[in-house]
């Protein structure tokens, strides 16, 4: 925790607390709403459209996937989705560069009404890049915004650092990008080192409120994954990691962006870091989207070598989550298998 702390946003060094969970990323939501809610008395939680916080219940309500609460319908909570802010595919009708931030706007009309009937939310939370919703990277005033909300309205700002976060951007968090600091912070997955089963929150001291053993469970902080963690902390900051996930991010990005421009059906490219998003559409001007062709690429890719995920509210974007310590060669190896496969699939679906 020391080693942790003192990689920490200068901001947040000392005025925060750190709390193991179990070691799954859902279940550091799961203790993140509990917190929010006997923090503020209060138990709904305000989520986005295309989020995606796990799979237990308490994460599944709220999380944006019908497809995942089949069968589950208790789990439909009072809790409410809002648009998130997607300047590829505006929910407000909007383009990138003529908008009023109307998806902030909203979420303040929201709050406001909300607690006009005393529904007041306990939270808000987030993820700063959603990453199951396809690689959907806000504006930085949006992000201000939910702040500045939650300032006003006295409603705690939970953000979802569980895919985004240890560096997967280029900082330890995607938050970092947006010059803010949240109230609570959820981690997972790579604060593990090498795999290894972690969760934990990091909460500002002022919210941690809640009894010894509230959030109790036998596996939290296991030794062999805090080991773990220990150890890929000081393996990023002795190989100055955080340089290397942004100077291979410029490079990559710049392939996929090229890419882009001679494409028929890629409609956008966005990433921060090693996580990319690569919207697919069947026509670039109305934006239809091409579930289809993505399948069948990600199916191509494997055959080829290369693993890719599929992500996005429609099933049409492809995300690239190359490995933090990929060399150049290993990643436009990579890129290369991915440019061949999609021109071979383009061929097909001419």
């Amino acid at each position: 925790m020391k080693k942790f702390n003192s990689q920490l946003p200068k901001e947040m060094q000392g005025k925060v607390k750190f709390n193991f969970c179990g070691p799954s990323g859902a279940d550091a939501i799961e203790a993140a709403i509990k917190l929010a809610r006997i923090c503020t008395s209060r138990q709904n939680i305000l989520a986005f459209e295309g989020a995606y916080h796990g799979m237990t219940e308490g994460a599944l309500s709220i999380t944006d996937s019908d497809h995942h609460k089949k069968d589950l319908s208790h789990i439909k909570s009072n809790n409410v989705f809002l648009p998130f802010c997607n300047c590829y595919r505006c929910a407000f009708g909007k383009d990138k560069d003529d908008c009023n931030l109307e998806c902030a706007q909203n979420v303040r009309k929201s709050v406001e009404r909300f607690s006009s009937q005393n529904e007041k939310p306990a939270a808000i939370i987030t993820e700063p890049v959603q990453g199951e919703g396809g690689t959907i990277i806000p504006k930085k005033e949006f992000i201000e915004q939910l702040m500045q909300i939650g300032k006003e309205f006295d409603i705690l700002i939970i953000f979802d650092e569980i895919q985004a976060g240890f560096y997967r951007t280029g900082y330890l968090f995607s938050f970092q990008y947006f010059n803010v600091i949240p109230d609570i912070v959820t981690v997972s997955k790579g604060i593990g080192g090498i795999g290894m089963p972690l969760a934990l929150l990091i909460i500002k001291k002022e919210f941690d409120r809640w009894d010894s053993g509230t959030h109790a469970g036998t596996f939290r902080g296991n030794q062999l994954s805090i080991s773990a963690g220990l150890k890929a902390l000081e393996f990023v900051e002795n190989n100055n990691i955080e340089e290397h996930v942004k100077e291979l991010s410029k490079k990559m990005m710049d392939f996929l962006l090229e890419m882009m421009k001679n494409s028929k059906f890629i409609g956008d490219v966005r990433g921060l870091g090693l996580m990319f998003g690569i919207e697919y559409v069947k026509d670039k001007k109305n934006k239809e989207p091409f579930p289809e062709f993505v399948k069948e690429l990600r199916n191509q890719c494997y055959k080829n070598g290369l693993l890719l995920e599929v992500g996005g509210v429609r099933v049409n974007v492809v995300r690239m989550l190359p490995p933090l310590i990929s060399t150049d060669k290993i990643a436009f190896r990579g890129l290369e298998i991915f440019q061949k496969v999609n021109k071979i699939v383009e061929q097909r679906f001419k």
